[in-house]
């Protein structure tokens, strides 16, 4: 607002200290004189008003009446048009209407999104004169300001209003949000209207509560356990999470009613916007419990009697077998198992002092198969095998039964291989011949005519041969002497040996050869 002077007449500072040398000056202007002339125009409409209308403008009745009625004045300067005080037309303006909006109130502070609620209103003209018909107009706002920014509601007509009048007025509205607003209305401004910024109300502020649904939980039976439900009041368009225990003895089975979207014992509602209900089901536990083949010993997998009560699972293994006794409604699991059919193969030896016989595996599953080997003691060779193997090697194979295998063994004897040295020269024997392991012998030797005994040589040397506890084969060479010849030396006895016993080797070699071929297939 401007409220600009110039040249204006006013007083002054006694003497020569003010704008002039008397107590009056002709030319107080400027910036300086604005307060005090709009502060001498606001006196002068306070007055006015005061006589016109019997009361005093409140301060921003005031400032509107000085701003509403002012000429519009452009600053050249600044480049901003203001109005500038024209004091004549605001106490013509007294006279005018003036419509506002006073004791707004609602019949619901807290209702329900969509919910209708009351808005009521007094449209009142507190100008001097008559004021024509108008509409009031009910708004919504984010803020405590209520004004023709904010959406509007609803809208009534009013009627003309005498100076003085006022008209009650409501309208029934709904809010589509949920939260805290601000409600109130604003009446339009009529013809010859002096003050059109004091057309809307003050603001009421309700809370805008979101439409919710109950969510009713049940249980079946009613011993069964319980149905927790959070919330159990839903926000339309929230979620609400029912969870089910079940009592000691009982199981959960399901859910019934509303509820589609579940996780074991645990439902969700989703995007309420009705109301619910949900039913828990139960049912008596039922605890697996393993049936006669467990713990029982067969042949083949179990098939029957695997389960007392509960689901049997699958039977798993070869032997062992293992199976599961599922239990219902919260039951219990057994675990179940039986045994395959197994039999003991055992070995012996014959005679006991002949070695041992070992068998691996000693307890065979049925169908299975075991290995059995002989070991000899020092002296002793395996013979054979008898009793359920009957050969030199025993392999029991598809064992349905109790195997014993017993080792035969028999005492090794040996050879004794003589030579006379030369053959024409005598004999030599040995008895016994052959001899048993552990055993003695000795050897004797004859002389033809004319030659005389000079020794034994190999497994006996000198003029006697007695050899005890027999271990191997035995070779004795006796040598037969002409008068005049002498006994070889051993080295030399040695040598002749080993040629001979390449030359029987040669020989066994090609008897055996001989043996292979007439023998047919």
């Amino acid at each position: 607002m401007f409220a600009p002077s110039n040249n204006a007449s006013t007083t002054d500072i006694v003497g020569s200290g003010g704008d002039s040398a008397g107590s009056y000056t002709n030319s107080f202007g400027g910036t300086s004189a604005a307060a005090p002339y709009s502060a001498g125009a606001a006196a002068a409409l306070q007055s006015a008003a005061k006589v016109k209308m019997g009361r005093f403008l409140s301060p921003a009745e005031l400032t509107e009446y000085l701003v509403s009625t002012g000429q519009p004045i452009t600053d050249s300067k600044a480049g901003i048009t203001k109005p500038r005080v024209d004091l004549g037309a605001a106490v013509a303006a007294l006279t005018a209407p003036d419509l506002i909006v006073e004791s707004p109130g609602v019949t619901n502070d807290s209702p329900i999104t969509g919910q209708v609620f009351t808005i009521n209103a007094v449209v009142r003209n507190q100008g001097l004169e008559n004021s024509l018909a108008s509409t009031l107009r009910y708004y919504v706002s984010g803020t405590n300001v209520i004004s023709s920014l904010g959406t509007q509601l609803a809208q009534e007509g009013v009627d003309a209003l005498a100076a003085g009048a006022t008209s009650a007025r409501s309208a029934d509205v709904s809010i589509a949000t949920e939260g805290i607003v601000w409600v109130g209305a604003c009446v339009d401004s009529v013809a010859d209207e002096s003050l059109v910024l004091n057309q809307c109300s003050e603001a009421v502020q309700i809370n805008v509560m979101p439409v919710q649904y109950a969510v009713t939980p049940s249980v079946s039976p009613s011993s069964g356990g319980s149905l927790s439900c959070s919330p159990t009041v839903v926000n339309s368009g929230s979620d609400s999470t029912c969870t089910a225990v079940a009592n000691n003895g009982y199981g959960f089975l399901n859910f019934s009613g509303d509820c589609t979207e579940t996780a074991g014992n645990v439902c969700t509602l989703s995007n309420v916007t009705s109301a619910k209900s949900v039913t828990a089901n139960f049912a008596v536990s039922v605890n697996g419990s393993c049936g006669r083949s467990s713990g029982g010993i067969f042949i083949t997998a179990p098939a029957t009697n695997l389960c007392a009560a509960g689901v049997a699972s699958s039977v798993s293994g070869s032997g062992p077998w293992n199976w599961s006794c599922v239990g219902a409604n919260g039951g219990i699991t057994a675990s179940c198992a039986a045994a395959i059919q197994t039999y003991n193969v055992s070995g012996s030896a014959s005679p006991v002092e002949g070695g041992s016989v070992s068998c691996s595996p000693a307890i065979v599953n049925y169908g299975g198969e075991s290995r059995c080997s002989a070991s000899p003691n020092s002296g002793y060779s395996l013979a054979f095998f008898s009793g359920d193997c009957a050969d030199t090697a025993c392999v029991l194979t598809n064992i349905t039964e109790e195997k014993q295998v017993v080792g035969n063994f028999s005492l090794n004897s040996y050879t004794f291989n003589t030579t006379a040295i030369p053959t024409a020269g005598g004999s030599v024997s040995c008895t016994p011949n052959p001899v048993n392991h552990g055993a003695s012998a000795a050897c004797a030797q004859t002389a033809n005519q004319g030659y005389s005994f000079g020794g034994f040589r190999g497994s006996c040397v000198g003029m006697t041969c007695n050899i005890a506890y027999v271990m191997g084969n035995q070779y004795v060479r006796a040598y037969f002497l002409l008068p005049g010849e002498e006994l070889p030396s051993e080295d030399e006895d040695q040598a002749a040996n080993s040629l001979m016993l390449l030359i029987i080797s040669a020989m066994n070699a090609t008897k055996k050869a001989k043996e292979a071929q007439a023998t047919p297939d």
